[in-house]
């Protein structure tokens, strides 16, 4: 069973500005401003190297869904809660159209840690859990091949990892 929720109002579409729900137990699958995006249910245990991570995402089987990817940097922003500079559609500039580390600034810095409204603290979606640490996205650092943009949801920061650093996932489907 789904529903779908747009601030207090529970509707039967989806448009922008709402979520989907799984009203089993209440965590959030899909998120705007993405209404076809499903985020994997939990992040799993361990870390890997941005290749790795890739292979993971490509590879995985959950929900009976076999077409998950690893999300771009814009979709990894738009969980991120509890910092306006960081959100997607805040001040950093770093976004899927400015992946140049030029884009990158002290917008893009995050907070202190664990100040976000997610579980321990983690400047995340009250839903979720997992490891509140680095997180990679597949959009790769514009003329930089061994880097790709990452989130630290400890402290909500968008910076750029090397691609041979262990990081943690959360795959996508859209």
């Amino acid at each position: 069973m789904v529903r779908i929720v747009c601030g207090s109002f529970v509707l039967s579409w989806l448009f922008m500005g709402c979520s989907v729900i799984n009203s089993m137990d209440d965590k959030i699958i899909r998120n705007s401003p993405y209404e076809d995006v499903e985020w994997q249910d939990e992040s799993p245990s361990g870390t890997y190297t941005w290749d790795d991570a890739t292979t993971y995402c490509s590879n995985l089987q959950e929900n009976d869904r076999k077409d998950w990817r690893l999300p771009t940097i814009d979709q990894l922003r738009s969980i991120i809660r509890g910092n306006d500079q960081t959100e997607w559609g805040g001040d950093c500039e770093v976004d899927d159209n400015c992946l140049d580390e030029d884009c990158s600034s002290v917008d893009c810095a995050g907070l202190s840690g664990e100040g976000g409204p997610g579980e321990d603290g983690c400047y995340w979606k009250e839903e979720f859990d997992g490891d509140c640490l680095w997180y990679w996205s597949s959009s790769e650092v514009e003329d930089e091949d061994d880097e790709a943009w990452v989130v630290y949801f400890y402290s909500s920061a968008i910076e750029t990892g090397n691609k041979s650093d262990n990081k943690n996932v959360r795959c996508i489907r859209y």
